[in-house]
């Protein structure tokens, strides 16, 4: 896999050997229950392409990578073009389209990019959920759809799992109140309301390292979040990587089972 020097994905691999396996083993679970029927993904902030390189690596899929960021998209094509079951969309995924007016700066950390409001950068290529799933109409359902967009994860999410309601898929996200108040988001508690909505009534979380932290009912997740509000010294670690699964999934019970029997 070809990254840029100043990417600390392999740091952070050696590190925290388990970060990211998660969502490989989230995908293996989804992928066997499904099985002999094939499936999609979606990668919403796919980056160079790790995720998905790792998640071919353990189950025959087709991944869809989503990137907003020019920056990243070289290095993507490059990770991912020997292989027939990736499609790469370069554009911004916009939860309304009053965004596509709005002005951001770009941010680009230790092989991450967050948009923060103001500045001069418009929103370059965009689409919505809606024309995402328009574009690739031969792929197999969408039962997994990953997000990590730093920031704006929650934004993206309700419109993401309506546009593929039908295939009621597994919705992998990051939640980080802090980071989504900088992005311009003044309340992203309200995610949990929208999923239950949504009828996602049960969440597997993990603290952003991949260390299993348990499954609750959707609807207790706002009082569990709250220790997103402690400092990183009191619940030692970042953000929440949360898995949220549809209550008519007809592997949900299988799904939550395989990490916390």
């Amino acid at each position: 896999m070809t990254l840029p020097w100043s990417h600390r994905l392999p740091d952070i691999a050696e590190t925290f050997p388990g970060y990211g396996q998660n969502l490989v083993a989230l995908a293996t679970v989804i992928a066997e229950a499904e099985s002999p029927r094939r499936m999609s993904i979606i990668d919403l902030g796919a980056n160079v392409g790790d995720s998905a390189l790792q998640i071919l690596n353990a189950v025959d899929v087709d991944v869809v990578c989503v990137d907003g960021d020019p920056y990243w998209i070289p290095f993507l094509r490059e990770n991912t073009a020997r292989d027939p079951r990736v499609h790469v969309v370069h554009a911004m995924l916009l939860a309304s389209s009053e965004e596509e007016s709005k002005r951001f700066t770009t941010v680009r950390v230790g092989g991450t990019t967050r948009f923060v409001p103001g500045g001069e950068k418009d929103m370059g290529s965009t689409t919505s959920a809606e024309s995402l799933r328009s574009s690739l109409p031969e792929l197999a359902p969408m039962r997994l759809i990953k997000i990590d967009t730093d920031g704006f994860d929650v934004r993206l999410l309700p419109g993401v799992a309506r546009a593929y309601a039908d295939t009621v898929p597994v919705l992998f996200f990051e939640f980080d109140p802090p980071m989504a108040r900088e992005t311009g988001d003044p309340s992203p508690e309200r995610i949990w309301g929208e999923l239950i909505a949504l009828g996602y009534k049960r969440c597997v979380v993990w603290d952003n390292f991949g260390g299993l932290l348990g499954s609750w009912p959707t609807v207790e997740l706002p009082d569990v979040a709250s220790v997103l509000e402690q400092s990183l010294e009191e619940r030692g670690y970042h953000y929440w990587d949360v898995a949220a699964i549809h209550g008519n999934d007809p592997h949900n019970i299988a799904i939550e089972h395989a990490f916390c029997p």
